[in-house]
C-alpha cells in the first residue's frame, strides 16, 4: 500500500486492519465499508459524522411548470434509495418517470401542509390578528397553492387506490 508517493508504514497498515478499516486478500489491501466511512468523515470537513451519511448532489424538479435546481441528499429519501437499486437483471427497481411521480407526490404532500403537526397551530387566530403579525402579501394565492397541492395529492392517492396509498405515503412522503 502506498501514499503520497511512498510506502505506508507497516504499523499503520496493522492498525487499520485491526480497526477493521482495511483487509488484506491475496497480498493486496482493500478498503472496507468502515474504512470508507472513516475516510469520508476525515475528508468532509465540518461535521464529519453527518457528512459521512450524506451523498449530496443536485437535481432539477418541476413544480407548477417552473423548474427548480435543488441540492439533495441522495441517501435521505427512501424513493431515492430505491432509484439507485437494481433488480436481479441489473435494471433499476423504479424507473425515472416513477421516481419523478413520487417526487411530485412528496412535493404536493409538503406544499399542502399534510405532515402531522409537531408544534402549536396558530390557525385559530382571526384574520386581523394574523395580518398584524405577518408580512404583506397575497394570502389568497398562498391558500390557493396549498389547496391545489392538497387536491393533486388526494387525486393521486385516490388514483392508486387503498392497496397502494399507504405504501406510497410511507415511501414518498414520510
Amino acid at each position: 500500500m502506498r501514499h503520497h508517493g511512498g510506502a505506508v508504514p507497516p504499523e499503520v497498515i496493522a492498525i487499520a486492519e485491526h480497526a477493521g478499516l482495511i483487509s488484506a486478500e491475496a497480498g493486496k489491501h482493500r478498503i472496507l465499508p468502515a474504512g470508507a466511512a472513516w475516510l469520508r468523515r476525515r475528508l468532509s470537513g465540518g461535521d464529519g459524522f453527518q457528512n459521512q451519511h450524506r451523498a449530496l448532489g443536485s437535481r432539477e424538479i418541476k413544480i407548477d411548470g417552473v423548474r427548480h435546481q435543488l441540492t439533495v441528499n441522495h441517501l435521505e429519501s427512501p424513493l431515492a434509495w430505491l432509484r439507485q437499486r437494481k433488480d436481479g437483471q441489473g435494471r433499476a427497481i423504479i424507473s425515472e418517470p416513477q421516481f419523478e411521480a413520487g417526487e411530485r407526490l412528496r412535493s404536493d404532500f409538503e406544499h399542502g401542509g399534510l405532515s402531522p403537526r409537531v408544534t402549536a397551530s396558530w390557525d385559530g387566530l382571526s384574520a386581523t390578528e394574523r395580518s398584524r403579525r405577518g408580512a404583506p402579501g397575497d394570502a389568497t394565492s398562498i391558500r390557493d397553492n396549498i389547496t391545489i397541492a392538497r387536491l393533486r395529492f388526494r387525486r393521486s392517492i385516490d388514483a392508486v387506490g387503498p392497496e397502494l396509498a399507504g405504501i406510497l405515503m410511507d415511501v414518498c412522503c414520510h
